[in-house]
């Protein structure tokens, strides 16, 4: 008897069009998506509290931000706050990051 080689689940791609297979992993990306937290007044002006202590001191911060229905991890120091604009900029590395009050989500100080 001769040793059959299976292709496992290759032979069934055949079958399958491109448009079908673009589908499916757009719903298997969308899966994942999460609604924004919605934060109380109190955590607000906690994280408020915490960006400017931050951008006083000079010390780094994790931002946890919420675009597009998934949360992102910043680390970094802040640079400047801007109220008219209503963003933070947030230097990463050698990137400064615009990230948006209404994108916030969290943030923690770092221990350097």
């Amino acid at each position: 008897m001769k040793n059959l080689h299976d292709r496992g689940m290759l032979k069934w791609r055949g079958f399958m069009m491109p448009e079908h297979m673009a589908l499916i992993s757009e719903i298997d990306f969308d899966g994942h998506r999460q609604a924004k937290p919605i934060l109380d007044e109190y955590q607000i002006a906690e994280m408020e509290s915490r960006i400017h202590f931050a951008q006083e001191s000079k010390i780094p911060v994790s931002m946890t931000v919420h675009i597009g229905g998934f949360a992102d991890i910043l680390v970094g120091r802040i640079v400047k706050t801007d109220p008219i604009t209503k963003e933070v900029r947030l230097k990463v590395g050698e990137m400064v990051e615009r990230i948006r009050w209404a994108d916030l989500v969290g943030v923690e100080i770092v221990d350097d």
